[in-house]
């Protein structure tokens, strides 16, 4: 698990750590195609703040990426957001959607023999891990 040091790992989440002035990466996982998606963000008060939609959304592996600014245009504070994707077929039925975040593992400690990493300010354990990569995450 110490040999994890530095690498880039993909894993679930339905969170995103956003840095103020910067756009925010959203990774999602579609089942299937999607004739409408909706990718909403939540402030840590469950308040929606932003909607994105996309139309005409292939199966797979997709990308939304937030500006950072709330509905009126204004920018938001750093900090995490949670995230809710509605994905819906041509017959206006609900498809399942996994998310996926990338980060670098900064710190790895041990809990009661089982190692526990540190992605950002998140804490996961080796299930949580969907893959490794070698290098800078992004």
């Amino acid at each position: 698990a110490v040999s994890l040091l530095g690498k880039s790992v993909e894993f679930s989440g339905e969170e995103v750590a956003h840095q103020e002035g910067t756009a925010t990466e959203i990774e999602f996982l579609l089942s299937s195609d999607a004739t409408t998606v909706a990718v909403n963000l939540y402030d840590t008060q469950g308040q929606l703040v932003h909607t994105l939609e996309k139309n005409a959304v292939a199966a797979g592996k997709q990308t939304a990426l937030w500006n950072g600014l709330d509905e009126k245009g204004q920018p938001l504070p750093s900090g995490s957001y949670r995230v809710d994707v509605v994905a819906r077929d041509a017959s206006g039925g609900t498809i399942p959607v996994e998310f996926m975040q990338q980060g670098l593992v900064r710190e790895v400690v041990f809990e009661d023999g089982l190692p526990m990493l540190r992605v950002g300010e998140r804490w996961l354990s080796l299930p949580d891990i969907k893959s490794i990569q070698t290098g800078a995450a992004g």
